[in-house]
C-alpha cells in the first residue's frame, strides 16, 4: 500500500451549460487549467465506500457491504479501471479489494492527516493523478461524511472536479466524471449493486 498526497494551492471553478473548465491557482504563481494532458482523457470515478458494520470509524463492511464490493467489480471492471485510491479506513479498502484483486492493481491508501484538509487533498489529488494517470481510469472511493475529524473527500473531490450540489452520498452512487484536454469535463450521475431506498 502507498501514500502518494502532498500539498497543493487553491482553485476556482469556472461552469458551462452541461460541461466545466476547471481552473486552479497552483502555489499562488497564477492560473492552472486541471487538464488530461495533451491528446488524452482522464476518467474519474467515485464512490462511497459500501454499507459498514457499525458506526464506529474503524468499521468493516457488513454483509450488504460485501456484496456491494462485488457489484462494483462487475460493473468496472469493463470500464477499464487503471488506478485505486481510497483512504485508509477499513470499510474503504474492503470496497476495493475485490476490484484490485480481479484487475491484479495496487490500492493507493490516502492517510488520514492528508484527509485534514479535504480541499487541499482534493485539488492536490486531482493534480497529480491527472499527471501520473495519462488516459487513465482512477478509482476514488471515499467518505461522504465527516470521519476522524476530517470532512468529506468525497463531496470536495467532486466540486473540485467540476460538479455542482450534491456529490456521490449514497452506497449506490457511482459518478463518472471524465476530463478531457481542453479541461472540458463531463459528469455522469449512475447508480451499481443493489438499490438504496
Amino acid at each position: 500500500m502507498k501514500t502518494i498526497i502532498s500539498g497543493f494551492g487553491g482553485i476556482v471553478l469556472i461552469g458551462a451549460i452541461g460541461t466545466f473548465l476547471i481552473v486552479g491557482c497552483a502555489d499562488g504563481k497564477g492560473a492552472q487549467t486541471f487538464q488530461s494532458p495533451p491528446g488524452s482523457t482522464a476518467t474519474y470515478i467515485l464512490v462511497r465506500h459500501a454499507e459498514k458494520a457499525n458506526s464506529s470509524p474503524e468499521s468493516p463492511l457488513n454483509s450488504a457491504g460485501r456484496k456491494r464490493a462485488l457489484s462494483l467489480v462487475d460493473t468496472l471492471v469493463p470500464m477499464g479501471v487503471t488506478a485505486i485510491y481510497c483512504p485508509e479506513l477499513i470499510r474503504n479498502k474492503e470496497t476495493v479489494q475485490p476490484l484490485a484483486g480481479r484487475l491484479g492493481l495496487e490500492v493507493h491508501t490516502i492517510s488520514g492527516w492528508q484527509l485534514l484538509n479535504t480541499r487541499r487533498f482534493a485539488e492536490k489529488f486531482v493534480q497529480e493523478t491527472l499527471s501520473k494517470h495519462t488516459n487513465g481510469v482512477i478509482l476514488w472511493a471515499g467518505n461522504s461524511s465527516a470521519v476522524n475529524n476530517w470532512g468529506s473527500n468525497l463531496q470536495e473531490l467532486y466540486i473540485v472536479l467540476g460538479g455542482e450540489g450534491q456529490g456521490p452520498h449514497a452506497y449506490d452512487d457511482l459518478f463518472v466524471i471524465i476530463i478531457d484536454d481542453n479541461g472540458l469535463v463531463d459528469i455522469q450521475k449512475r447508480h451499481y449493486g443493489a438499490s438504496v431506498p
